[in-house]
């Protein structure tokens, strides 16, 4: 039941891109069969077990690597067909660099956030990560495969980054649509926060929501329009942040630390970026031969004095 929660940001934005003719009438109806349907049948038989119990079942391991490199590919620019169902995606493909970072940003804070925490000596930022360098393995695999089909980013990303982000900067610069952005994507939290807090019981988790995910709205943006509007890379970000959480955990004094860290990087990217400027162009023209790699989607390098300085 809590998938048709997770999946509602994608079905949001593929209905809205369906019904307004903005999807190729080959792809418009038949995208629910292919890509929604199969899911939930797999997520109908992973909710019947436990993480231990995947981590330990090789062929449930199998399954979800499969689906997770599927979905991998479905969202790569290597697969121009499902371009026509998220059409902001970018035309070109995203450099290997940024999707290594993408996978490794939020674990590497949540495990520098654990060390600076805990005196090293007790080793207790490294608890998750006990037992046998197979079950090790298994158990980073199953985390990762299952919060990237499950945990959010397939099911929120199509709609928060393939969808609204692109729409939204073509109105506003990239620090006003992260705050909107954020705020949305905070509310959307709300019911999960009220059951079961966040950081703070009751209504005082959506506050803390709210604070947690304005800097985190910050980096995907960045990321978005550093890659030239990869959904896969907002994919990837999104799956590394409940990975990085799940695998080693992350208590309250740790949270704390692991926000500053965030909110740093955060204000190095608006400042890198010049974010509260709005962009020249559309990051739908990412495709144009003028943008050069590690500029924002849209920006291209001439003439320079058309578009804000790096």
């Amino acid at each position: 039941v809590s998938q048709i929660g997770v999946f509602a940001p994608a079905f949001a934005g593929w209905v809205i891109l369906a019904l307004t003719d903005q999807v190729s009438s080959a792809h418009k109806w038949n995208t629910v069969w292919v890509f929604f349907l199969p899911l939930f049948v797999l997520a109908g038989v992973l909710s019947l077990f436990t993480y231990e119990d995947l981590y330990r079942n090789s062929s449930l391991i199998a399954a979800t690597v499969v689906a997770a490199t599927v979905m991998v590919y479905v969202f790569s620019p290597s697969n121009r067909r499902f371009r026509h169902v998220f059409p902001s995606g970018s035309q070109e493909r995203t450099g290997v660099t940024w999707l290594v970072l993408s996978v490794l940003l939020f674990p590497a804070i949540t495990l520098a956030a654990n060390v600076l925490v805990h005196h090293p000596e007790r080793g207790e930022a490294l608890v998750a990560l006990g037992g046998t360098w197979g079950e090790i393995v298994k158990r980073i695999i199953a985390l990762f495969t299952v919060d990237l089909l499950y945990g959010g980013s397939l099911g929120e990303e199509p709609g928060w980054r393939g969808f609204a982000l692109p729409y939204l900067q073509k109105k506003h610069g990239p620090l006003e649509t992260s705050i909107i952005l954020g705020f949305f994507w905070a509310l959307w939290h709300a019911p999960i926060d009220v059951s079961h807090g966040f950081m703070l019981p009751g209504f005082g988790g959506i506050i803390v929501r709210l604070i947690w995910t304005i800097p985190v709205t910050l980096l995907f943006t960045f990321f978005y329009n550093r890659t030239r509007a990869s959904l896969l890379a907002a994919i990837l970000l999104h799956t590394s942040v409940n990975f990085g959480v799940d695998l080693l955990g992350l208590g309250p004094s740790a949270m704390g630390l692991f926000f500053g860290i965030v909110l740093v990087l955060a204000g190095c990217a608006v400042r890198v970026d010049r974010m509260w400027q709005k962009l020249p162009t559309s990051v739908e023209c990412a495709s144009d031969p003028g943008v050069t790699a590690g500029s924002p989607a849209g920006v291209s390098e001439e003439p320079r004095e058309a578009r804000p300085a790096l």
